[in-house]
Order: structure tokens, then sequence, then C-alpha cells
């Protein structure tokens, strides 16, 4: 079972210049996905959402219209998982005859310059997807789509900022992972 995700938005974090959040929540708005992206794709995707921008000569958009206008195939985009932070993200023929790895980032700007559905596996979606509030100025993201980095940096201000009860989340999603990461090696 999937769920249908839509694309609402790209933000900017404060404070952050090299990255930003992508917003994607199911069909009913009742919830939301962020997926942290670099400040390349939120370039990308915000130059996507302006008005009177010429597009149809820019690379994605030409190679999606040499992909339809030589091939019959349907395609999707699948979230499927989440590993050390980061979807696990497939193009994907709807016969399921194909499936091409791809980051979840491009995924999304593939789906914005395509209209191809993006799908997350309905699990995956329920364990990490959050209340979506509309336009509010904050947005929650799950620990399990935080690269090893980001949740060190973070728990490295939760502590300086006595915030004991995040440090304690933050560091558990790090030894997760490290024990998920060892019992891989084995």
């Amino acid at each position: 079972m999937t769920t249908k995700l839509i694309f609402r938005g790209v933000y900017d974090i404060v404070g952050n210049k090299q990255v930003g959040l992508i917003v994607l929540t199911d069909e009913e708005k009742a919830r939301q996905v962020s997926l942290v992206c670099d400040h390349n794709m939120v370039v990308q995707l915000s130059l996507r959402l302006e008005k009177n921008v010429r597009l149809e000569k820019l690379l994605p958009e030409v190679l999606w219209t040499v992909v339809k206008r030589y091939n019959d195939m349907d395609f999707m985009l699948l979230f499927s998982d989440v590993k050390d932070g980061e979807y696990i993200t497939y193009l994907c023929s709807i016969d399921n005859s194909v499936a091409i790895q791809l980051r979840a980032s491009d995924a999304v700007l593939l789906a914005v310059i395509s209209g191809l559905p993006i799908m997350m596996d309905q699990q995956l979606f329920c364990r990490h997807s959050t209340p979506y509030y509309g336009a509010k100025s904050k947005v929650a993201v799950p620990l399990a789509s935080l690269s090893r980095e980001m949740l060190e940096e973070a728990l490295q201000k939760a502590v300086e900022a006595e915030d004991y009860e995040k440090a304690s989340q933050l560091r558990d999603e790090l030894l997760r992972r490290k024990k998920d990461n060892d019992s891989e090696k084995s």
C-alpha cells in the first residue's frame, strides 16, 4: 500500500544557508513529510514555482521531454524506505519493469517538472509524517530524515542549551543508526 504525496513548497532554514526543506503532504493535507535538501535544490524548485520564468530550455525539462517523446512507459516516483537519514527513492515504471534509484530531492524536482505522481510506502509515511498545519512558520522534521552530521550538530546545540530531553532523543537516534550499521556489516 502507498500514500500519494503532493509537493507543497520548498523553504530556507533560518540560520542555515546550505540546506532547505521540501514539504510534501498527503492528498487530504492532514499530514506532511519534510525532506532536507541542499541549497541548489531550493533554488531549482523555487525557480519552477515562479511565474513568467522560461524553463523549457533548462536541462531537466529538456531531458524529460526526450523521455516522454521516445518512451511509452508511464512512471511514478516511490519513496520506499529511510536509511542513514536519507529516503530511498526510485523512478519506477507503473508496470514495475524498471526501477532506478535517485536522490529524494531530485525525485521531487522531477515530479514538479513532469507531473509524475509521488508515492510513499504507507507504513513509512505513518512513521515519518507529522501533522500538517498549512503555511506555518515552523515545520517539524522527523529525526530519521536528518543526516548523521546534522544530528551531531543538533545534539551539541541541545546540550549547550541544556535541553536534555531533545539531546536524549538525538543521542538515541545516533545510537540506533550506529547499531543498524554495525549489524549490516556483520
